[in-house]
């Protein structure tokens, strides 16, 4: 086993940008969303909770911000971070964690155009899929990320829901930092990443104005016309 990748993977996990990173990014998403819901019980956490959160680490862990040392391990030679891995990870996370049909529906849509990117491209590095270029590529890619910031919004009950929130916002961010900023350093990223959760928190205070009507149009609008650039994307 390699001793210097097994401590990149204990930090990804654990520091950045997994648990003490998503930890921070869901304070920030409940400060800014207010305490809509019931105050937390207090006591030990409860073990059904453990798992949402668990997967929201992982998967958090694996996104590709720029500094993060999940998706190049083993550092010689391995397996990039897999998108389908990401998507099953967050797919858990919603589910167990927010178990709104909302957040489900728009988490869902914007994953379309991401697996499309990656039949496009025929690849499923997370890696590979944030940094490649070409404007329907990237536009494909902002697509989803803004549903991903429209599903981290809908919801700000619970602190377990907050910790699903943020780390839908940061996948949101990881699919259009990684390009946008590959020259800048770590922390440049990171802050960017901590500035799109806060948009999405703040977001979220409105989330009582917005319409089932209104969800359902830019979900289909968003998952439709991303998933239609990713395919076009493969043809360039």
């Amino acid at each position: 086993m390699d001793p210097t990748g097994l401590l990149e993977a204990v930090l990804a996990v654990a520091v950045y940008p997994g648990a003490a990173f998503l930890a921070v990014a869901a304070l920030v998403h409940r400060r800014l969303a207010g305490r809509s819901g019931p105050a937390a019980p207090q006591g030990p956490v409860p073990a059904a909770s453990l798992l949402p959160v668990l997967a929201a680490t992982v998967a958090t862990a694996m996104l590709p911000l720029v500094g993060a040392p999940a998706p190049r391990l083993p550092p010689t030679g391995g397996v990039a971070g897999n998108v389908i891995v990401v998507a099953v990870l967050f797919a858990v996370a919603v589910d167990l964690g927010i178990g709104s049909r909302r957040v489900s529906a728009l988490a869902a849509a914007a994953a379309l155009p991401v697996l499309a990117l990656a039949a496009a491209g025929n690849t499923v590095s997370v890696l590979a899929l944030s940094s490649a270029t070409g404007g329907a590529a990237l536009a494909a890619r902002i697509a989803a990320a803004v549903l991903l910031i429209l599903a981290a919004s809908a919801t700000a009950t619970g602190q377990v829901a907050s910790v699903v929130s943020a780390a839908l916002a940061l996948a949101g961010a990881a699919l259009v930092l990684p390009l946008a900023l590959h020259t800048a350093p770590a922390v440049a990223c990171a802050s960017a990443a901590l500035g799109v959760v806060a948009v999405s928190g703040a977001l979220a205070r409105l989330r009582h104005r917005w319409g089932v009507s209104v969800l359902a149009t830019a979900g289909v609008i968003g998952s439709l016309g991303g998933t239609a650039l990713a395919l076009l994307s493969g043809r360039a």
